[in-house]
């Protein structure tokens, strides 16, 4: 006579610390790419790009940031390397504000040349194939018949501009139906008002292909510490026969000064309070440090790039940066040689001024290992060292601050491995334990279930590029992980439900790096007929056109990749990360006869499957050594639908013990709920 054996959906997610015959509660020993929601499990729906006209980003994409100003305006900063840049939601592009000058923005006042018909302002929406970065353009309708070193067109900057601080040239070209080699297109600044050769100038040449119907963006490493006086700048023809008869559009050429930093040379922020300082927006400003170069603030006018900070001239730069009780902190400061274990502390409420007497310094001498962070955590201002946790608490009078060291042992793995969420801060510490940190010495451990998993599979060699990040509308934290593969990037996440009485523990594999994770506010309405609804498969259900995630302002949760590509999470994405099928996996529970002197007959196997696709597949295996090898079930796959319908599968297997997993590779869906049950007939075992 047969029993049947049951397990619930794994709606607690993963374990992998107990065998997977120990459960005491609805766990799997393995998922991948699963979100785990309080009554089913389902899969994860994918990625898309998101300001994908002015993607990539130049340089080494690093970090997201989010920063409200004092007039409440959201502002959502991607930082790479070398670049910053500002989310536009009107076009969803992202408006380059790294340190520099814009010289051109669109066509107007630009005078035509020798090589061309006409030049002059043209609006995007008139672009054939579309695309433009934003705004209008400069579009050269060229002569015939091109000579090299014709003028295409010059455009007069009327007052002069001294340029001779930076360090390169960025553009936008598009070029119809033409291929335009390197040094085809080339760009003169000078210190002549009519864009002519002779003279005080600089002459650089595209150092990219330009690859037709396509807008491209052109960054060209030039010296211009000879031009303290520009007064125009010109577009050139090199290469003539590319140029006969051609339709180009250029747009946004800005001169910039690139940050120097690396890729393991990581952003620190904090908001910072001067009103003297910073005078276009109440005294509030966003400051950003990547431990190399000189700190740059950005206030958040409409037309603000980021700018030097004149702070001290005794910190040339600094690791660390934190604002706490309205003293502007730097934290491992520079001022010729690294000042480690400290931090110089300015007067409150004036970011620049070290010498008043309530500016000082302090060196934590408690501290073990380098100081890798600082976040505040109700009223105290927590640092994060290597092997220690330090509270920085405000007293005022003589001794305005105290640094005690409460924590030894533990501190953090590497500087981006600790999130603050409301008054909580989750971390993974440096002894191999994932912690919820609660301030002085409340350390809860959270992690048990994944830990030993978690920690073998970073290698350790890469930890700088660890990320955490949150996703606050599906109450989830991630840590993205380096492995030990190819790429010297995290792809791969553990992540938990934090709205669980008890966290439920997800792992997820995504098909691009993550730099840095943060969130951008929806900047449209979504409606069946319009993007990016209108691309979707009609028979998806599972996103109404009234879900809040589709409404306009809400927080998308977001992260940008090593190659400067900047992506949404969002359940608009059809099954795909980005163009890439997300491939599901999830294993049940260990079904075992119990009896030691028996041996089971397994005969059917059942669970409870839904898509929200119409059309839907999903492959059932079973394995009984654990899973060094999978057979798949006779019926499998087995078909989904729309509606919740329990499935049976019969299978013929003698063993004790036998485990099943499903997995999907296509860009459908799958959702599974209620319980999964397996009927053997225990039998003797022979001798």
């Amino acid at each position: 006579m047969s029993q049947v054996l049951a397990y619930p959906v794994p709606t607690k997610g993963l374990n992998t610390n107990q065998e997977p015959t120990a459960f005491s509660d609805a766990f799997s020993p393995f998922l991948k790419n699963v979100y785990v929601d309080l009554t089913k499990c389902r899969k994860r729906r994918g990625i898309s790009q998101i300001g994908g006209r002015a993607l990539p980003l130049s340089g080494t994409g690093m970090k997201l940031v989010t920063y409200v100003d004092a007039r409440g305006n959201r502002h959502e900063i991607a930082l790479t390397t070398t670049s910053a840049f500002k989310y536009n939601g009107t076009t969803d592009s992202w408006d380059d504000i790294t340190p520099g000058v814009q010289l051109a923005d669109g066509g107007t006042n630009w005078v035509s040349g020798t090589g061309t018909d006409t030049a002059d302002s043209v609006s995007d929406t008139t672009l054939i194939p579309g695309d433009e970065p934003g705004g209008a353009a400069l579009f050269f309708d060229c002569a015939a018949d091109v000579a090299d070193t014709d003028i295409l067109a010059h455009l007069v900057i009327n007052p002069a501009v001294n340029l001779s601080a930076y360090t390169e040239i960025r553009l936008w070209v598009y070029s119809v139906d033409v291929d335009l080699d390197i040094g085809a297109l080339e760009i003169v600044i000078t210190e002549n008002a009519d864009g002519t050769k002779g003279g005080v100038e600089v002459i650089a040449t595209n150092t990219v292909d330009i690859v037709r119907n396509i807008w491209t963006r052109v960054a060209i490493t030039v010296d211009l510490s000879s031009i303290d006086g520009a007064q125009s700048i010109a577009v050139y023809s090199n290469h003539a026969t590319q140029f006969d008869a051609l339709d180009l559009y250029i747009d946004d050429v800005i001169v910039v000064s690139p940050f120097t930093g690396g890729a393991s040379n990581l952003w620190s922020y904090s908001l910072a309070t001067d009103t003297n300082e910073f005078g276009n927006n109440g005294g509030m400003a966003l400051v950003i440090s990547n431990g190399v170069d000189d700190l740059q603030y950005f206030e958040g006018q409409s037309s603000d790039k980021f700018q030097l900070l004149v702070h001290t001239s005794g910190a040339s730069n600094t690791d660390v940066i934190a604002e706490f009780w309205n003293h502007f902190m730097l934290l491992n400061w520079n001022d010729g040689s690294q000042n480690v274990k400290s931090l110089l502390y300015s007067a409150a409420g004036n970011i620049d001024d070290h010498t008043s007497a309530n500016a000082g310094a302090n060196t934590l001498t408690d501290t073990i290992g380098q100081i890798l962070n600082a976040l505040k955590l109700g009223s105290s201002l927590i640092i994060y060292s290597e092997d220690t946790i330090t509270v920085g608490r405000y007293y005022g009078g003589l001794t305005i601050f105290t640094f005690p060291t409460l924590v030894f042992g533990t501190g953090i793995v590497s500087a981006n491995a600790v999130l603050s969420i409301a008054n909580v801060h989750l971390i993974l510490g440096n002894d191999q334990k994932v912690y919820a940190y609660y301030g002085d010495t409340d350390l809860v451990p959270i992690g048990e279930v994944i830990e030993d998993s978690l920690f073998a599979a970073l290698d350790v060699s890469k930890k700088v590029h660890i990320v955490s990040g949150l996703d606050a509308g599906k109450y989830k934290v991630h840590f993205f992980i380096p492995g030990s593969g190819a790429s010297s990037y995290a792809s791969t996440s553990y992540c938990f439900n934090y709205r669980q009485s008890r966290l439920s523990w997800e792992f997820h594999d995504f098909s691009k790096t993550v730099k840095g994770f943060g969130s951008v506010q929806a900047s449209f309405d979504w409606y069946c007929d319009e993007a990016p609804m209108k691309d979707l498969y009609c028979d998806w259900t599972a996103l109404y056109c009234d879900e809040s995630s589709g409404q306009l302002g809400y927080e998308l949760p977001a992260f940008v990749s090593d190659d400067g590509y900047v992506y949404k999470l969002d359940e608009a994405s059809d099954g795909k990360d980005d163009d890439i099928d997300i491939a599901f996996e999830l294993w049940t529970p260990e079904f075992i006869v119990s009896a030691e002197e028996q041996i089971g007959r397994w005969v059917w196997f059942s669970f409870q499957g839904y898509s929200s696709v119409a059309i839907s597949t999903v492959t059932v295996q079973y394995t009984t050594d654990r899973g060094d090898s999978w057979t798949e079930i006779t019926d499998s796959p087995v078909s989904l639908n729309q509606r919740w319908t329990t499935h049976r599968l019969p299978i013929d297997v003698v063993n004790r013990r036998i485990m099943f997993r499903f997995l999907q590779t296509s860009n459908k869906d799958v959702q599974l709920r209620g319980l999964f049950k397996c009927a053997v007939e225990p039998q003797p075992e022979r001798d």
